[in-house]
């Protein structure tokens, strides 16, 4: 089961890859088999979601170890933050570019709020990198279960086949389970050590996966925190109205000033410092005092907007105007007369199969204006009606079989008329 959603996924990859259609879907679905700006290869985000999903119903239809549902588990958690670092980034570029089209105040600090939603973005990502990471000890647990999961068979089947006999105590069982038990006890004794050191690999995974895990954890808290005091204090140089020619916009530098010491405090980070006041005499870069489009226009420009709502479902919205509806011509336009506004109200009749008597017509309708199904025959043939019909009266229905006695009464009359 594994190897086939595995297969299933290596070919969905490989057909979008050789199709032509993999040159208008976005970056983040369309297959990369280059390596990125960086140097690793790239990952490919969508691909990985549906990776795991299959994985996710896999286990739900197979055995799968509780250590490997632990793995798949955390697998998903690095994604959720993968994609929660793309979400910020995006939304970092839309504050940006809106911005740019503000007045000078709202421009400046729009800047620096999304250079600390950018900066949020590769936080998350960092942490998504040490999430997968942190799954590294738990997998050598998982492989080392699985070599000895062979020999506990073995000794488990003995167990088996001594319980089995045992209760059979058929001739001669006592030899054959000796037998069993010495096998029993040589294939403990060859197992002893490989189980002793699997319980020590338990104990050793699980505190380094843990601990790595909430290392993260405790990076990414911390300099969150740091990015929220950041954001706090350029906030608050916003001015609560607008700047005018006698009182222009002046705080630019403030603001830069800001930025400066958060990148300060990111970079010289340690566990615990989650202060953003920088110590004085500290030595700031001014570099980092330039607005967030000048420092991370490569950053931004490979940022695709349209392309993050078409991954989340949306319909991307398009660069191009919509053509506007031409208008309507009054004088071109026939509006319906009185008569055409009466209502037509059709009369509805039943029919002859409803009611088993021919529709009248009127005095100049077709059909006649009066008469019964029941003797439709008898006109068309100029007869009267049959015995059985007068023995049955006119309330009975017609039958259209001949008694015996009725067809030798017919042939007798038929003789006598010749």
């Amino acid at each position: 089961m594994s190897d086939f959603f595995n297969s299933v996924v290596d070919k969905a990859q490989s057909a979008l890859g050789s199709s032509t259609l993999s040159q208008h879907l976005p970056a983040s679905i369309r297959p990369s088999t280059g390596p990125s700006p960086s140097g690793p290869p790239s990952k490919n985000l969508t691909l990985d979601q549906i990776q795991h999903q299959f994985r996710q119903i896999q286990q739900s239809y197979s055995s799968t170890s509780p250590i490997q549902k632990i793995i798949t588990a955390e697998k998903g958690l690095a994604l959720d933050y993968e994609t929660l670092s793309r979400d910020a980034k995006a939304q970092s570029k839309e504050l940006y570019t809106w911005g740019q089209s503000q007045p000078a105040d709202v421009k400046d600090v729009s800047d620096r709020l999304g250079f600390l939603h950018y900066i949020a973005g590769e936080l998350s990502k960092t942490l998504s990198a040490k999430l997968e990471s942190a799954r590294t000890p738990l997998k050598e647990l998982r492989d080392n279960d699985a070599a000895l999961s062979q020999k506990r068979n073995v000794r488990a089947g003995l167990e088996n086949q001594i319980a089995r006999i045992e209760r059979g105590k058929e001739r001669g069982y006592e030899k054959r389970v000796a037998e069993l038990r010495e096998q029993l006890a040589k294939a403990e004794s060859d197992g002893e050590p490989a189980e002793r050191q699997h319980e020590i690999l338990v104990r050793r995974a699980l505190k380094d996966s843990e601990r790595e895990r909430f290392q993260a954890f405790r990076e990414y808290g911390e300099k969150l925190s740091l990015l929220a005091q950041a954001a706090e204090a350029v906030v608050a140089v916003l001015p609560p109205v607008p700047p005018s020619p006698s009182q222009p916009y002046t705080r630019g530098e403030e603001t830069g000033s800001i930025r400066a010491a958060l990148q300060h405090a990111l970079d010289d980070w340690k566990p615990g410092n989650a202060t953003l006041p920088v110590p004085a005499g500290a030595k700031l870069d001014r570099s980092h005092t330039r607005s967030f489009g000048e420092t991370h226009a490569e950053e931004l420009q490979q940022i695709n907007t349209n392309e993050h709502r078409f991954v989340e479902g949306s319909p991307p919205v398009p660069d191009t105007q919509q053509a506007s509806t031409p208008g309507i011509n009054p004088a071109s336009v026939t509006l319906p007369g009185p008569a055409d506004t009466e209502a037509k109200v059709l009369s509805v009749t039943p029919t002859v199969a409803e009611t088993g008597v021919p529709v009248s017509g009127g005095t100049e309708g077709p059909g006649p204006s009066s008469g019964s199904l029941l003797d439709i025959r008898s006109s068309k043939s100029g007869t009267g009606p049959t015995p059985n019909q007068e023995a049955r009266g006119s309330s009975g229905p017609p039958n259209p079989f001949e008694s015996a006695e009725e067809e030798k009464r017919r042939l007798e009359r038929e003789e006598r008329e010749r």
